[in-house]
């Protein structure tokens, strides 16, 4: 019987070696691979010290990173602030199970807050603003009814000038959210509102997991797609960003059309340009935020006919509006929806058109290892240019090498994926592989509002803390920054003036930090002018 070495059988004939070549070649890098095979097998203590040392310098050089170069301000405020308090939070942290509740008590979530995030990527329309800002603004607006649904769990509302029509799946008739209010009080009312539009974060199986959540997603979706709503809700979303040091935004939005009070709506086509007139609106009055686009997506559990009828519209909006329509998704549960392999044909639609309608698919988003996790495959050889979440990946080694190679972008959601029951503690998230490899990875926060959350800064402390080594920094932080604007669907030219305002903010950030002594008072001020968080 052969010898074992690292945990691995020894090749017994040439065709065995053959293979075991080809199957690591397959799955990684050249360059490592050749690396790796040329590491001696050693016999000595300094050798396994040296070869140890080697190994880990050559990992080192692949994650994500490693090719950042500080400058001296940078390193000081690495070293001498953000080291220490890194270390120091590690120590604290037993698990990363419910993880909504770490950040407020952390110093490095304050300093990710302050950094500035070139931009999220991956960011749902109905669930993009804090639901506290919700209940408090949109539930009291006039002429605002609601109804309980049929099990009770959850609550649907509807602006209307009368009293709305009896709906199927209202349990019992509309009652006036104002009058109600009366009756209960305030306080107690609105908490009611708060707990049926938010989900908690915590452990409990997938599918009842994403029932909690789409029940308080179509919630807002009433309150949102509303004539009276809409513009006061995404100009919210726009703000907590952009207090977040958020300076650009992709939104996925299904551009329902916008109802009126008197039951008659807007077509399809008003819904975008209502999200760019308030884009621009908010630029004029911001002029540091870069901006917003948008992408237009259907629920893969849709019709195909309807889904075909989505794929029809964005092609006209692209056609019509191509700098803020950037392409087009599908999302959904993708354990219960139908998967990409059922909607092949129609997706080629566009480009038998002549229509360049990019795509931004949705793949991957389950624990299934053999049936749903192959939308992943699905999405690569539709050419998507991004992959949403793409959580399987790493039970796939030849996909994640196509990945790398095709420079397809993966948009890890870490609290989203927590929250969903894809992950408990998110030291387990395949975003720490996908890092390590040196994939090209931006983080984005996905649904923050029913996580009650808000902008982006608790997924980037989340990936901060979970996914990278212990002694890895700034120059981790600053990549994540900065692929926010590289990995995003702007043209070149919108590129370079957005690097020119991410390097004026980050300059700034840099110049407000004087040495460490005065962190803590610099935090102090901060903390205290945020205190709803």
């Amino acid at each position: 019987m052969p010898p074992r070495s690292a945990g691995i059988a020894q090749p017994r004939t040439y065709t065995t070696i053959l293979r075991w070549c080809l199957c690591v070649t397959l799955i990684l890098p050249t360059n490592f691979v050749v690396g790796v095979m040329s590491m001696p097998m050693c016999t000595d203590e300094s050798c396994v010290f040296q070869t140890s040392r080697d190994i880990l310098q050559k990992e080192n050089s692949m994650s994500v990173g490693d090719g950042v170069k500080l400058n001296e301000a940078e390193r000081l405020i690495d070293s001498n602030i953000l080291a220490p308090l890194k270390a120091s939070e590690l120590m604290t942290y037993d698990d990363f199970l419910s993880y909504d509740e770490l950040p407020e008590k952390s110093e490095v979530f304050r300093f990710i807050r302050r950094m500035p995030k070139g931009g999220n990527l991956h960011f749902h329309d109905i669930s993009m603003v804090s639901i506290h800002w919700v209940v408090s603004e949109l539930t009291y607006l006039p002429d605002l009814y609601y109804c309980d649904t049929l099990d009770g769990k959850f609550v649907r509302y509807r602006y209307s000038d009368n009293v709305p029509n009896r709906e199927d799946f209202c349990d019992g008739t509309w009652i006036s959210v104002s009058e109600k209010r009366k009756e209960m009080g305030a306080k107690n009312f609105d908490k009611m509102l708060y707990d049926k539009m938010t989900t908690e974060n915590k452990q409990q199986g997938a599918q009842v997991a994403w029932d909690k959540f789409l029940g308080s997603i179509i919630c807002v979706n009433d309150l949102m797609y509303s004539e009276v709503g809409f513009r006061s809700y995404f100009k919210q979303a726009l703000t907590e960003l952009y207090e977040d040091n958020v300076l650009y935004v992709e939104v996925r939005a299904q551009m329902f059309p916008i109802l009126r009070n008197n039951g008659e709506s807007f077509p399809r086509e008003k819904t975008l340009r209502w999200f760019i007139e308030v884009t621009n609106d908010f630029k004029e009055a911001n002029p540091g935020f870069i901006g917003a686009k948008f992408i237009l997506i259907s629920t893969r559990s849709s019709p195909k006919e309807v889904v075909e009828s989505d794929i029809r519209t964005a092609m006209m909006l692209r056609q019509k509006y191509p700098t803020y329509l950037i392409g087009y998704d599908m999302s959904g549960h993708e354990n219960s929806g139908r998967p990409l392999r059922d909607f092949v044909d129609i997706l080629f639609i566009p480009a038998q058109n002549g229509v360049n309608l990019p795509f931004f698919f949705h793949a991957g988003e389950t624990k299934r290892f053999g049936d749903t996790d192959e939308n992943i495959l699905f999405a690569i050889l539709l050419n998507t240019t991004r992959i949403g979440h793409a959580f399987a990946l790493t039970k796939h080694p030849i996909l994640m090498e196509m990945v790398k190679q095709r420079n397809i972008v993966i948009e890890v959601n870490p609290i989203s994926n927590q929250g969903l029951n894809l992950v408990s503690d998110l030291r387990n998230h395949p975003g720490a592989v996908f890092f390590a490899n040196g994939l090209p990875v931006v983080i984005c926060s996905d649904d923050p509002g029913p996580w009650r959350t808000i902008g982006l800064s608790y997924d980037y402390h989340a990936a901060f803390m979970a996914f990278t080594k212990t002694k890895d920094g700034l120059e981790v932080l600053k990549e994540m920054s900065i692929n926010g604007i590289r990995y995003s669907a702007m043209s070149e030219g919108e590129k370079k003036n957005a690097f020119n305002k991410w390097e004026q903010k980050w300059d700034g950030f840099l110049t407000s930090f004087q040495l460490s002594k005065n962190f803590a008072s610099s935090h102090k001020q901060h903390r205290e002018g945020n205190e709803e968080l």
